[in-house]
This record gives structure tokens, sequence and C-alpha cells, in this order.
């Protein structure tokens, strides 16, 4: 009887989630696992369809900015995030089948969507994609190759490692896509990177909750502890923002990080309001 009421309570809780994700959303779940197991390739859907339910964060946003010569230094940055991106899908995909943990396959989710926004840059300026048709956990890059296999072998000691590399991840993402936005012009590039790293906070803040719910806390390795508390410690970023970092819906404060002055332009808005449908839900990047 008590198996039966925790996975009464484990569906109704799936189904909440979704719900409040609106249409679209769980178009990914259930496949992760089985692309993992078999080998298949799961590379993004060449009519970036996800980008449509993203909360506008979209297709048409990405071609309202102007095309403009990419250079040498945003198509690295380009190459590196969107294998960073699937390096994270896969890795929360195989957490996800393992543990049977909703919070690791609706993040996995949104970085299915990740990997769709940087690859519609790609196929926008006609560049060759270095993950596309690659099967959950394999990289044309032998380094990001052999940082799965490292994530996914300390993830598998528990749950709370599990976790443990989540954050880590997205400690790393975070980070990386400063030192992108600090050397990408391209408005486009520079939109779909500021989206990538708002859903990256929101990732560290789930993170950190699920950890605290552990006894577990994180350590930051990459960004400044400064940064990190004030992540964790501040309310979730929902709906989608300019290639400024600011939002484009109404009703949503907004804060950076710069460094040596820390958090600019003011607070965070009222927090995260209603989903599309019953219900509210945070992890929706």
């Amino acid at each position: 009887m008590k198996k039966l009421t925790l996975t009464l309570a484990f569906l109704f809780m799936s189904c909440a989630i979704s719900m409040a994700h609106g249409p679209g959303f769980g178009r990914y779940q259930g496949n992760f696992g089985s692309s993992l197991n078999q080998g298949q390739a799961a590379s993004p859907q060449t009519s970036y369809q996800g980008l449509q339910d993203h909360q506008g964060f979209g297709l048409q946003q990405i071609n309202s900015f102007p095309q403009e010569p990419i250079s040498d230094q945003e198509l690295y940055y380009l190459n590196k995030m969107v294998q960073e991106e699937k390096l994270a899908r896969d890795v929360y995909a195989y957490f996800g089948e393992k543990y049977n943990q909703p919070s690791f396959n609706l993040i996995a989710e949104a970085e299915e969507r990740h990997m769709e926004a940087v690859s519609a840059i790609f196929e926008r300026y006609g560049l060759e994609n270095p993950v596309t048709d690659l099967a959950p956990g394999e990289f044309k890059d032998p380094n990001m190759k052999a940082l799965f296999e490292d994530l996914i072998e300390r993830g598998s000691i528990d749950l709370g490692q599990a976790y443990l590399v989540g954050a880590t991840i997205e400690d790393m993402d975070i980070n990386d896509l400063k030192e992108c936005l600090s050397g990408v012009d391209n408005q486009d590039i520079r939109f779909v990177f500021q989206n990538l790293q708002k859903g990256s906070r929101n990732h560290m803040r789930a993170f950190s909750t699920m950890m605290d719910t552990m006894g577990m806390t994180y350590t930051p390795q990459f960004m400044n502890s400064e940064e990190f508390q004030f992540i964790i410690n501040s309310q979730w970023e929902r709906g989608p923002v300019d290639q400024d970092g600011h939002p484009m819906e109404p009703g949503y404060g907004f804060q950076h990080w710069q460094d040596g002055q820390g958090w600019q332009n003011g607070g965070f808005g009222s927090g995260f309001g209603p989903g599309q449908g019953p219900g509210q839900c945070p992890m929706r990047f």
C-alpha cells in the first residue's frame, strides 16, 4: 500500500509540473533513457519547434536580429556552448533514468531547448554543427567525451552526488557564458547566450534547493562565491531576456553581475508567476 501511495504521488507531481509548463514541454520526456540505452542519435530537430514553446524565446526572436559576419572567436564560442548544452542534457537524462527523478528529466528538456537555440544560429549562418546526429554521450571533442564520462561516474555514486554534478555543470556553464558574452558582439548570438545564462542560473537554484533537502551544500568551482550566493538566494527568473540580459516581458525585475561592482540595475521582480496551465512551476526556462 505504501509503494502504491508513493507511485500515485509521483505520478500526480509529474502531471502537475508538465501542465504548469504549458503545451509542448513534455515533448522529450521518456526519450532520453531509450536513446542512452540503445545508442540512438538524439540531435536537435531541424524545425526547432521547441523554441516556439519557450515563453517567446524562439526562432522569430532570433531571426529578428540582423545577420552579421561570424568571427573566429564567435564560432569558437558557438561550438563550445552547443557541446556544453549537449553535455548537460545527456548527463541529466542519464541521471533522470537512473534515479527516476523528474527534476533531472525537466532540466534535461530545458537543456534540449538550449541546444536547439544555439543550433538555430548554426543553421541561420550555414555553419557545421558539431553535435548533429551524435548519440547521447557521444562528442567529437575528446575532452568533452572524457568530461561526460567523469561526471557520469561521479554522479552514479548516489543521488546526492548526482545533484552535486548538476550544480557543477551549471557553475561551469554560467562562468563560460560570461566569458562568451564578453567576446561576442553579434546580437542574435548574444540574445541566445543571455537566455542560456538565465536558464543556468535557474538550474543552479534548482540543484541547490535539492541539495539543501539532503543536507548538502555546494562550493562553487568556477564562479566566485559572492555571485554564487546571490544566485541561490534570489528569486527565480522567468520570461525571456534580450541581448543585454534585460527582461522582455513587463513585470519581471532584473539584475546582472558585473565583476568588481556586484549586481546592477535594481532587484528581481515578484518572482515566477503562474504557468500556462493549472499550478505553478519554476522550472520553465
